[in-house]
């Protein structure tokens, strides 16, 4: 009995391991900077921690590169390197503009679509700033060295089903009750036409004795 319950604990605690690799999936954050992808950071969406960001140093080398295309006015762009249940890696890309995030100071809050399976489908970022900045805001500042990111999850609404067992009932009911009284698609002429005739005749005879006794 002991190695019984013993053996129970043992395949819970597997299939809970099991869950949990499932579940807990590293995102890697990239950026494109001089003409290449390089890693900026990381999302852990293990169901513990959520909204776990842990953000890479940045490169002097990577923040002059942001700063630069602040500067020109371009975009920053970024993806998001996932994983499927079945191992298969897939991208994510989103981008915003450069001169907006130097006047964040770097600071954003990420947000991913999720589907079923915690299947990235899009991502996009929220800054604390207005939409509206320029060159000019793209300042120098030596003490940003990293990102100061936060992560959202925004997850599909299933919307109300259709009641279909209640629409079969009533379809059911209907059929039975055609069954029980069915409808009579004749014409007048075919329900009534025993009843039509004799008329007809005895009008007609009438009308001939009529003219026969003028």
């Amino acid at each position: 009995m002991r190695m019984s319950c013993l053996g129970i604990i043992i395949v819970m605690f597997l299939c809970r391991l099991s869950l949990a690799e499932i579940h807990d999936r590293a995102i890697s954050v990239e950026h494109f900077l001089n003409g290449k992808w390089s890693t900026r950071g990381k999302i852990n969406i293990a169901s513990s921690n959520p909204d776990y960001y842990q953000s890479s140093s940045l490169t002097p080398d990577e923040t002059s590169a942001i700063r630069s295309l602040a500067t020109k006015n371009q975009m920053y762009q970024y993806r998001l390197k996932c994983s499927d249940m079945a191992d298969n890696v897939y991208y994510v890309q989103s981008y915003l503009r450069a001169c907006m995030l130097v006047e964040a100071q770097f600071t954003e809050n990420m947000v991913l679509t999720m589907a079923p399976g915690n299947h990235v489908t899009s991502v996009h970022s929220k800054l604390p700033v207005s939409g509206l900045c320029s060159a000019t805001d793209a300042s120098e500042d030596a003490s940003i060295d990293r990102f100061n990111t936060s992560v959202s999850y925004l997850h599909p609404v299933t919307g109300p089903t259709p009641d279909t067992q209640s629409f079969i009932d009533r379809m059911e009911k209907e059929r039975i009750e055609k069954e029980k009284n069915p409808v009579d698609n004749r014409s007048f002429l075919q329900k009534y036409w025993m009843y039509i005739v004799p008329a007809v005749l005895i009008l007609y005879l009438n009308a001939g004795a009529q003219g026969g006794g003028r």
